[in-house]
């Protein structure tokens, strides 16, 4: 049996669990102390040919997509739907006459409300017309 103190090892413990570790050190080293100069243009065309690839990736996707709903529908003899992109541009053109609705009628109603509008005061004038001229 050994004669050292069995506690010993709680000598110091507060210490040692108070004391914060020091980070490990760095994997890599710093060659130069040069500020970095950042290629912006480069990297925004990284980023453009990035977006470019997904968008091609999705295109093609979504062309897969359509045409395995086609097959399916030939099968079942149903009608297919529209290619996604023609779908977009008949809600497009669709979205595009109910805004120009929309925009004919606000103009109408407004023009109305301004005839009815110079109406009324015209009305009111003739009304309170102290010498009679325009009666």
């Amino acid at each position: 049996m050994s004669t050292e103190d069995p506690l010993a090892f709680l000598d110091g413990l507060e210490e040692r669990l108070l004391t914060p570790k020091a980070p490990p050190k760095p994997k890599l080293k710093l060659v130069s102390d040069a500020p970095v100069k950042l290629d912006l243009e480069a990297m925004r065309q990284t980023n453009r040919n990035r977006e470019q690839r997904l968008l091609a990736e999705e295109r093609r996707e979504m062309d897969e997509a359509h045409q395995q709903t086609v097959e399916f529908c030939k099968r079942r003899n149903i009608p297919p739907p529209l290619h996604p992109m023609e779908a977009r541009r008949v809600m497009r053109e669709q979205r595009q006459e109910e805004d120009r609705q929309l925009r004919w009628q606000q103009r109408v109603d407004y023009h109305g409300e301004m005839k009815l509008f110079h109406e009324s005061a015209e009305a009111e004038f003739r009304a309170n017309d102290p010498l009679g001229l325009w009666r």
